[in-house]
């Protein structure tokens, strides 16, 4: 019994059904096998630019502290950013999330400064900047905090940076603001162990 020959044109759309199957495959492989390489590349840059960005606020405040006047800082902020208040110990913080990351969880990891964040002596580095992640709902937070130690200059003699909150001290959602540091006052306190210096620096979203 003669077969009938396929026609020219029927085996070619067979030959491009079967092309764009194996097509389809592959870009779909591609994208399983690539998407957590973008993301964690994606992440990988938000981290490094929110370290950045709090190493130059530091910098910053630490100028003004220094020189007086006024910095002004834009910030694209990927997270929450807020200044948390503390009495003379207020700190600078900034929230967000990412899907993975290379930090260890569980612990703060000291960027600028010492080991020792709380004192240190004139000449140390007065900021302090540090980062931590933590797991939460199936990805991470992290979290970045610029705060300023004692420095003692011997004789009962200390030195502070401290930061006033002033007008909105809490933004988020990825919208430009600039963030404005000035110098404030200069107070003489005295506490148990001698005198303390306070160098405020007013700190204040725009």
């Amino acid at each position: 019994m003669l077969t009938p020959r396929r026609s020219l044109g029927q085996s070619q759309v067979v030959t491009l059904v079967l092309i764009m199957g194996i097509m389809v495959t592959l870009v779909t492989g591609a994208y399983l096998w690539g998407k957590p390489l973008v993301e964690k590349q994606t992440d990988t840059v938000k981290i490094d630019n929110a370290v950045s960005l709090m190493k130059e606020i530091n910098e910053k405040i630490i100028e003004v502290a220094r020189h007086g006047g006024k910095e002004r800082l834009r910030l694209n902020v990927p997270g929450e950013f807020r200044i948390v208040e503390n009495d003379i110990n207020d700190t600078i913080e900034m929230k967000f999330k990412v899907s993975g990351t290379t930090i260890s969880t569980g612990n703060d990891i000291v960027l600028v400064g010492g080991s020792n964040n709380t004192e240190g002596v004139v000449g140390d580095e007065p900021g302090i900047v540090t980062i931590r992640a933590d797991p939460l709902d199936g990805s991470y937070e992290i979290t970045l905090k610029v705060f300023y130690r004692l420095l003692s200059a011997g004789s009962n003699e200390f030195y502070k940076i401290d930061l006033i909150s002033s007008g909105r001290n809490h933004i988020e959602n990825n919208r430009d603001f600039d963030i404005v540091m000035s110098t404030n006052n200069y107070v003489d306190k005295s506490i148990p162990t001698g005198t303390l210096h306070l160098v405020e620096v007013e700190v204040r979203f725009e």
